[in-house]
């Protein structure tokens, strides 16, 4: 007789473990859903070229100072540990660099900081003299903004303008 009242709480003990075990991946499942709907969603900011300085270089290389006004259509202010970008003018590559310290950008709000960049000179004189006959250049700016902390650590911005000499 034991074996057969065995059987009866054989099958019991497996269908609560299987139940044990779908409870576990439901709550798992939640669990995840939960975290994935706390992590916040930050929007890229925008970012528009205001100024362009040479500060020096050779003549195939040129170190240029550019200022960039920057809006974060985020409603939490972004601590930026570095921004790195690349700058095409009229389709062609032209500068790359990074920003040379940490700053702030205030909760929806606009600040204006400076970028250091190397540019090619053979790549920026054709761009140059392409926008010189309508004073307007476009150009492609993009890059990632490295945030100091957080869950989301990196925003990737792509933005598109015309800079006027």
């Amino acid at each position: 007789m034991s074996g057969a009242g065995s059987k009866p709480a054989r099958r019991l003990h497996r269908a609560m473990r299987a139940m044990a075990v779908l409870l576990g991946i439901g709550v798992s499942g939640m669990a995840l859903n939960g975290c994935a709907t706390l992590v916040p969603r930050l929007e890229p900011p925008e970012l528009t070229v205001t100024s362009v300085e040479i500060v020096g270089g050779s003549l195939q290389e040129q170190r240029l100072h550019l200022t960039l006004h920057v809006v974060n259509p985020n409603a939490r202010v972004i601590d930026v540990r570095s921004i790195e970008c690349t700058l095409e003018l009229s389709g062609e590559p032209f500068a790359a660099g990074t920003t040379d310290a940490p700053f702030k950008l205030p909760a929806s709000g606009a600040t204006d900081f400076g970028l250091n960049v190397t540019a090619h000179l053979d790549a920026g004189l054709a761009a140059a003299l392409s926008g010189f006959g309508h004073r307007k250049v476009e150009y492609h700016l993009y890059g990632v903004v490295h945030l100091a902390s957080g869950l989301v650590r990196n925003i990737p911005f792509d933005q598109h303008n015309q800079l006027k000499f």
